[in-house]
């Protein structure tokens, strides 16, 4: 779900197990990297803004799914966010201040 927002890429580790080797994970988080580049302040609403579309999504696509946003101090926007459902957590964190890449994303 996700993948719905083109804004974000895969990034770190994530990207790794899913394109490119079966690596063993200690934990359950997708990493993400905002591709746009532009001012800061309305990159980091955009990515708040992506965020809470991509937990709306979840919550009506997963039943007994709960989203936990991640906020940024001082504020309501979202900075990451945990989707938990009975045992399982999984944490979406983008990175806020590194944004872009280098190279066109891969599929």
């Amino acid at each position: 779900m996700v993948d719905r927002e083109a804004v974000f890429a895969l990034k770190g580790g994530t990207a790794i197990n899913f394109f490119f080797r079966d690596l063993p994970r200690v934990s359950v988080d997708i990493d993400l990297v905002y591709l746009p580049v532009g001012e800061r302040d309305l990159s980091i609403r955009e990515i708040s803004d992506a965020l809470v579309r991509i937990s709306r999504n979840v919550e009506s696509r997963i039943p007994g799914t709960k989203i936990v946003p991640k906020k940024i101090k001082g504020s309501d926007l979202w900075s990451g966010c945990s989707v938990q459902r009975e045992d399982a957590t999984i944490k979406i964190e983008p990175n806020l201040v590194m944004r872009g890449s280098l190279f066109p994303p891969g599929t």
